[in-house]
């Protein structure tokens, strides 16, 4: 509950271009990470990766890029093929990952990120799914 609380804060801050204040908050949260669920660590691990893209620069862009990295190891291990909550988050991680690439000049790497994520979102249908070991 608290690590959610604090993702949750950490959004909000980056919502308000708060990035400083954000990164804090995620950075708080992603300490404390022992233990939760495995989608809540890809989700926190996702809204920092977005905070240190805020700050910009190099450093912070391969920061996020290692983050989003883990996260969609994280997402792919450990979810069912039938999890659609699992199935949205490693697409917000892929479009995430897309943008980090981009940002370090690496367009080939975010288009194929990008392109997985859509691929990923065309092949949701009601009653099925994309597993996470697909892509």
């Amino acid at each position: 509950a608290l690590v959610e609380a604090r993702v949750a804060l950490g959004q909000a801050y980056l919502a308000r271009g708060r990035h400083g204040d954000a990164v804090a908050e995620l950075e708080a949260a992603h300490a404390e990470l022992v233990g939760v669920d495995d989608l809540l660590i890809a989700a926190a691990q996702r809204a920092l990766a977005w905070a240190r893209l805020a700050e910009g620069g190099p450093r912070n862009a391969e920061s996020a890029v290692r983050l989003l990295r883990f996260a969609k190891g994280r997402v792919k291990r450990a979810a069912p093929e039938d999890d659609r909550a699992a199935m949205e988050e490693l697409s917000e991680v892929l479009h995430a990952l897309a943008e980090a690439h981009s940002r370090l000049g690496q367009a080939d790497k975010g288009l194929k990120a990008l392109d997985a994520a859509e691929e990923l979102r065309s092949r949701q249908v009601p009653g099925g799914s994309v597993g996470p070991g697909d892509l």
